[in-house]
């Protein structure tokens, strides 16, 4: 028998990232935003099980989609120097997976939020 979570992440999946990595690598044509375009939406829909009623799952998905922005723009800042990486990751991680606590939405989307940062 099917999970049907899994299966219903693995076509989200097979037919989102397709497009967006097309779209970055011909429209926007630089090989840096093809591959963030690839993981951050490999993130958000295979890493991330946000469920609820279908208003409240947009919310928490464009509100993941806006800190995974956020995040990769710190994580790029920070790889300049491993030191300042090493310490922005152990504070990042910690009040990401920490954020928990506060709401259901919040710990679904821990691990996505995560790898947007890690990534840069």
């Amino acid at each position: 028998m099917l999970n049907s979570a899994a299966l219903r992440s693995a076509a989200r999946a097979a037919i989102v990232m397709p497009a967006v990595f097309a779209f970055a690598d011909k429209v926007i044509g630089q090989p840096q935003t093809s591959l963030f375009a690839a993981f951050g939406s490999f993130a958000i829909l295979v890493l991330t099980e946000i469920r609820g009623p279908w208003r409240a799952r947009l919310v928490a998905y464009l509100a993941l989609a806006g800190v995974g922005a956020a995040f990769i723009t710190l994580g790029t800042v920070c790889s300049r120097n491993a030191a300042l990486a090493a310490g922005a990751m152990a504070i990042v991680g910690f009040v990401t997976l920490f954020s928990g606590v506060i709401n259901g939405y919040f710990a679904a989307a821990a691990s996505g939020a995560l790898l947007t940062f890690v990534l840069p």
